[in-house]
């Protein structure tokens, strides 16, 4: 059905299709005119596939292998994003022969991605292990039962060089540390069983005092599970005074002092110039317990509170 509107008196008329190009008049005004052919249907738009196009879908694997090739130097940073760029391109790419190009650039920016992350995780495990014999040792000289006057002053040290003293010639033994007692009482195996050692010439805070734990943790990480160099000195009641060094040459009696954890102690020998000297630049330069106002020397502790050791590390 054709429908048309007089153009004179604008009368609307319905008329079959099969007049479409005679002629006819307006049944209300008499005007004449020609009917119109019916209009042409309008072409439907297409029906989206939901299949990006071939432009898009190459772009995507183009990145995805882009920035696999990045990951080599940038490792994650890149390789995750070429892997989701390449996965995404894969999602729309057939098998067609126009696409292989497109599907190898994808599965390749994949792989590169996935080898990138890998190599990521990889360095972070290592990373993260190499981490923890040194907190499992007691390195980080934190000193949970001082004064709160300490916060700062015991790790502050930390980056400086510990002191090196050669070894003397005359060593007696080496053995293996099993046990920290306390900063300058540790146990060593000598001769199949524990040998108790006090280390000569110097005196750390007691338990109780103000940095005993940092100089505890101290010697743990310095020697606690490793063979140790001991050069004996004498005797002091039950214990046997020494020296100890690790293999490289480094004097724990020396770094304690030098760290600001321990006092030159001239009751075991009066005349250790080194120990001394440490001592005076430790004081001078206000390391460890010599940042503290009221510090007292661990002597007249003892004299006041009695008793000794504050355990941390012990090894069967």
């Amino acid at each position: 059905m054709i429908h048309y509107t007089c153009s004179t008196c604008g009368q609307a008329l319905r008329i079959p299709d099969e007049y479409a190009g005679k002629k006819g008049s307006c049944k209300k005004c008499g005007m004449t005119f020609r009917v119109p052919r019916p209009a042409a249907d309008k072409p439907k738009p297409p029906v989206e596939s939901g299949v990006a196009p071939v432009s898009k879908r190459q772009t995507a694997a183009t990145a995805s292998l882009v920035l696999g090739l990045l990951s080599l130097g940038t490792l994650a940073f890149t390789g995750l994003p070429a892997v989701i760029c390449g996965h995404a391109a894969l999602g729309h790419i057939g098998k067609s022969p126009p696409l292989l190009l497109g599907r190898w650039k994808a599965l390749t920016g994949i792989f590169l991605g996935y080898i990138s992350i890998a190599v990521t995780l990889g360095i972070g495990v290592h990373w993260a292990l190499a981490r923890v014999p040194a907190t499992a040792a007691g390195t980080g000289m934190h000193d949970t039962g001082g004064d709160p006057a300490d916060t700062g002053q015991e790790t502050g040290s930390g980056n400086r060089s510990e002191p090196l003293l050669p070894a003397a010639p005359g060593v007696d033994f080496a053995g293996k540390c099993v046990d920290v007692i306390d900063g300058d009482t540790i146990q060593v195996m000598h001769d199949g069983r524990r040998q108790t050692l006090r280390l000569h010439g110097i005196d750390c805070p007691e338990a109780g005092q103000p940095f005993a734990a940092a100089a505890t943790e101290f010697t743990g990480g310095m020697v606690f599970g490793r063979e140790v160099h001991v050069d004996t000195t004498g005797r002091d009641g039950t214990r046997t005074t020494a020296f100890v060094y690790t293999p490289d040459g480094r004097s724990l009696n020396a770094a304690l002092v030098a760290m600001g954890l321990a006092w030159y102690y001239d009751e075991h020998d009066p005349a250790e110039p080194e120990l001394k000297r440490l001592e005076s630049a430790a004081r001078a330069e206000a390391r460890g317990l010599w940042a503290h106002p009221r510090i007292v020397p661990p002597w007249e502790y003892r004299e006041k509170e009695g008793g000794r050791g504050s355990r941390l590390f012990d090894l069967d």
